[in-house]
């Protein structure tokens, strides 16, 4: 009962007063009229979750091992105390929705309510798939350590945690994964995970409702239009399905620039004060977002009035200096943690990557077809034109329609800045790879982070080309030009068929998860069980580990968050460390013996897209050697070996040389 009283209960608080409260906060910094209430609350309120995760991030530095009642009131209370501080906001807020809704025709109505139920089911359909993708669900892990501890004391889990064996490479900031621990320490256990995908929805919505609102003075169906750009690019979407992070830290990014507008409309004190916070949040909420702070303060600097070098905009560095402070502040404490601890202030690397003989980098050059220039500038700097499987065809609107809008874009605030911000993007992708690196482009999810300015200057571009294409006011139908009809007709179905074969792709990708699973076991809180019939997923290998595995048993596994989120048993990830031994060895009994003097008696063998280290690695040679390891299991994704006890006469001990 308790889990969805206190699920209800912590959603209100995340999707409701936090929200609320933001906004409230950045209405009265930024000093904006009271008509533009609503569209303000529209472009800010998706901060109020990534808000929430600061403050418990706060409260769990502060008072480490305090109960989960401590975290969740020192969390909120805040929140509280900015509704009752600007309650006069919230009554005008919801007088003015209510004064909107009255002004709407019937149709206009229909339309919204269509809308919003579309939403809903859609939402509904995204709740209830299994989380599958690797990232995630080590997020998720990692939350479930961190709210045992009631503390960030195993944040990131380097070296690796005693009692589970998680280990995590990467150093990001914990804005997304406190999420997940909010909504464990209101359910009062990690046993659900249904609450946490209603998570990026929101983001999503979020997302939507921002761009639509920086859209509307041009109308609304271009408003409409660039909701709808954000929900036709099928990897963005795959994202949202999957609780990822990268909705909430596309989100926080656009929204730094977004406030970066605000700032420069009107500076003074509150809007630098609203931008430090905005760009903050960004930075809390992953390590791509530390790219905020560079990009909004060159931006600021590039569009402050005066010259370029004249002493006034030189002058425009005391501001920048300001919100940068606050911004550090708020979200800068993990990059200096890194910074101490490993001479970088962000990192997507580890020991064992940087073994030669593991060689990382030539794998992910031949894995990524990396390998030439041609398929580095193609398939990399350009992959958001090249993939269209995960990027549809709704970025094609910019290099097609851009050209013929520029006279327009010059005098949309907006628009310049996404300019900036998709050219800063550009620069540090190719500043990468003159470097030799391929860390800006090795993975498709990280060019999403141009998306959001993407589609708010493709829209653009497309209802300024439109109103260029209309005849002059007054001009009746019959005196419409036939070059002018020709144009306006082809125009229109070439945009309707944009959008339709990107939600094509869209909705293909999205079918994919959801075909294969048990929905009645998955909605008993049971998600492995529902996964045990699907032999495409890894269900049936991970259901065997927890119904035929002792409990003492102790694998090897490449794939450590699938195997630690679904079967909660102990294990030794491939990334650890403390296994670069094992990759050095250069024969497989040698390997074998290794693992079994560190306790490995078992292997979770990979079978689709195997890493560097399965590959690079006598593990391979170990489970194809039938003396060596014997053949228990397997579905489509893991093959289960154990290790022979008596096998090449190996001492069997404790010892984790």
């Amino acid at each position: 009962m308790w889990l969805v009283t206190g699920s209800l209960l912590g959603g209100l608080m995340l999707y409701g007063a936090a929200p609320l409260a933001m906004a409230a906060l950045m209405a009265r910094l930024l000093g904006e009229p009271a008509e533009r209430r609503i569209r303000d609350f529209a472009v800010f309120f998706g901060l109020g979750p990534i808000a929430v995760a600061w403050l418990l991030w706060l409260s769990l530095t502060l008072l480490p091992g305090a109960g989960p009642a401590v975290h969740m009131i020192a969390a909120s209370l805040p929140v509280l105390c900015i509704l009752v501080a600007e309650r006069r906001y919230c009554c005008a807020l919801l007088a003015d929705f209510r004064a909107a809704w009255r002004a709407l025709s019937t149709g206009a109505r229909l339309g919204t309510i269509s809308l919003a139920l579309f939403v809903i089911v859609l939402g509904l359909y995204m709740i209830v798939i299994p989380v599958t993708l690797y990232d995630p669900l080590q997020y998720i892990t990692v939350a479930k350590q961190i709210y045992r501890d009631g503390s960030l004391l195993h944040y990131p889990p380097n070296p690796a945690v005693q009692e589970t064996g998680l280990f995590m490479g990467a150093s990001h900031p914990p804005g997304h994964i406190l999420l997940f621990v909010w909504s464990f320490l209101w359910q009062g256990g990690t046993e659900s995970y249904l609450p946490l995908r209603a998570i990026t929805i929101f983001i999503w919505v979020a997302q939507c409702a921002s761009i639509a609102a920086l859209l509307i003075d041009r109308g609304r169906l271009v408003a409409l239009l660039g909701a709808l750009g954000i929900s036709v690019v099928p990897l963005y979407l795959e994202m949202v399905l999957n609780a990822h992070v990268e909705p909430l830290r596309l989100y926080t990014f656009w929204t730094a620039f977004v406030t970066l507008k605000y700032a420069l409309e009107k500076p003074g004190l509150g809007s630098h004060a609203a931008l430090g916070a905005s760009v903050g949040l960004a930075l809390f909420s992953h390590s791509i977002g530390l790219l905020a702070l560079p990009f909004v303060a060159a931006a600021y600097f590039l569009l402050a009035p005066g010259r370029l070098l004249s002493r006034n905009r030189w002058r425009s560095l005391i501001p920048v200096a300001g919100f940068t402070a606050l911004a550090l502040l708020i979200g800068g404490w993990q990059f200096a943690e890194n910074t101490l601890r490993t001479g970088r202030p962000i990192g997507d690397s580890n020991p064992v990557w940087e073994l030669p003989e593991v060689g990382q980098e030539e794998y992910l050059r031949q894995a990524r077809n990396y390998e030439s220039l041609d398929r580095l500038v193609i398939g990399g700097v350009l992959q958001i034109y090249s993939k269209r499987r995960p990027f549809g065809f709704i970025f094609w609107l910019v290099p097609v329609l851009v050209p013929f809008a520029i006279a327009g874009l010059r005098r949309d605030p907006m628009a310049r800045l996404s300019v900036l911000a998709i050219a800063f993007f550009l620069a540090m992708i190719i500043a990468s790879m003159l470097a030799d690196s391929l860390l800006a482009i090795k993975n498709p999810r990280y060019s999403l982070t141009v998306m959001p300015f993407m589609i708010y200057l493709g829209t653009v571009s497309l209802a300024i080309c439109w109103n260029r294409l209309q005849p002059p006011p007054g001009t009746s139908n019959g005196a419409r030009l036939a070059v002018r009809r020709v144009a306006q007709g082809t125009f229109v179905a070439l945009a309707i068929a944009l959008f339709i074969a990107s939600a094509g792709r869209t909705g293909s990708r999205l079918h994919e998860f959801g075909r294969f699973f048990d929905l009645p076991a998955f909605l008993a809180g049971d998600p492995l069980t529902a996964l045990a019939g699907a032999t495409e997923s890894f269900g049936p290998s991970l259901l065997y580990v927890r119904d035929e595995l002792p409990e003492s048993a102790l694998p090897l596994v490449f794939r450590q968050p699938e195997y630690l989120a679904y079967t909660g048993r102990p294990s030794i990830r491939d990334l650890d460390p403390r296994l670069i031994g094992f990759y050095r060895i250069a024969d497989r009994h040698g390997a074998f013996c290794f693992l079994r003097r560190f306790g490995v008696d078992h292997i979770i063998a990979p079978l689709h897209d195997p890493p560097a280290t399965y590959i690079n690695s006598q593990a391979e040679a170990i489970v194809n050697d039938p003396a060596l390891a014997t053949f228990l299991a397997t579905d489509d994704r893991f093959a289960i070996y154990r290790l022979n006890a008596g096998a090449a006469d190996c001492p069997v001990t404790a010892d984790s040389q």
